[in-house]
């Protein structure tokens, strides 16, 4: 859904590391 979407968006323009981030801090929630 759309937190499939944002990760992918996230995916076009960050790094892998700043992506790890996002999905830890997506986990955390």
């Amino acid at each position: 859904g759309d937190r499939m979407q944002k990760l992918v968006f996230i995916g076009q323009h960050l790094d892998k590391a700043a992506i790890a981030r996002e999905l830890d801090r997506c986990l955390d929630e």
